[in-house]
């Protein structure tokens, strides 16, 4: 009866140790993801005024949350190949040489690239030309 009562408390005594090793883990997990949401919230927040720092006030914090829009952010941030040729702070224009040779016109209503022109949202040209301008400003 002792060997029955000790193994039960020995069961007890670990099942609580790992409940709580969970519940600790769960926890730094949530936090974890809270900061990444946070990190992610503060990127999305500085895009959205560089742009209008830029002059380009019509791309708001939310144009800039859906993923396909992450990736776009992504390809103007690491770009190696794209050159910011110009910008006018009195008209808010920008051209921009792409990773191909060509050239793109930026300016308050969007970029003359073919991708901004089917879907109307921020492109990588656009992206980099914030990146470069507003770190000048």
């Amino acid at each position: 009866m002792a060997i029955l009562a000790i193994s039960f408390i020995g069961i007890t005594v670990t099942i609580a140790i790992v409940g709580t090793m969970l519940h600790r883990a769960a926890k730094k997990e949530k936090e974890r993801q809270q900061e990444t949401i946070q990190v992610k919230t503060a990127i999305y927040h500085k895009f959205a005024e560089d742009f209008a720092k830029v002059g380009w006030p019509a791309w708001g914090y939310v144009t800039h949350l859906p993923p396909e829009q992450r990736s776009r952010m992504g390809k103007g941030i690491y770009s190696k190949h794209m050159k910011l040729l110009n910008y006018d702070p009195e008209m808010h224009t920008a051209c921009v040489l792409g990773e191909r040779g060509e050239t793109y016109d930026i300016d308050t209503s969007g970029c003359s690239c073919p991708d901004f022109r089917k879907r109307g949202l921020p492109c990588k040209h656009m992206y980099f030309a914030v990146i470069e301008i507003s770190d000048k400003i």
